[in-house]
């Protein structure tokens, strides 16, 4: 349903709201950004079988909490099923670096039964 534009009708409101939003962001540094970004942690995995895999992924929660990570979300390969991307927020990406290169990590991660190196990224 499309409504005509009246004075002080809902595009105004979400003009002005969109406005407002706009000047809460921070300037990056880069010139080619215009917004503040949030670090972020993309990690790309296969696994032996997703089903033995995930209960180890959940057991490992409290590691990830200490690291500050936040699990936005666990994605799987709809070809390969035990082909695993997830992507996370981080608290600290200095504390996600140390983490991902931990060997507390690459065991959890190898009895848990990943299959290949993992490629993880860094985000901001």
């Amino acid at each position: 349903m499309t409504e005509a534009w009246t004075p002080g009708s809902g595009l105004i409101r979400c003009t002005e709201a969109v406005s407002l939003i706009n000047r809460s962001f921070t300037a990056s540094p880069h010139p080619e950004r215009k917004y503040k970004t949030l670090p972020y942690v993309l990690v790309r995995h296969k696994v032996s079988d997703f089903s033995k895999w995930k209960p180890a992924y959940d057991a490992h929660l409290p590691a990830r909490q200490k690291a500050g990570l936040k699990e936005e979300h666990l994605l799987r390969n709809t070809d390969d099923p035990n082909e695993v991307v997830l992507l996370f927020e981080a608290k600290d990406i200095q504390k996600a670096k140390e983490f991902a290169s931990s060997a507390d990590l690459r065991e959890a991660m190898q009895s848990a039964g990943v299959v290949d190196k993992p490629d993880i990224y860094f985000l901001g």
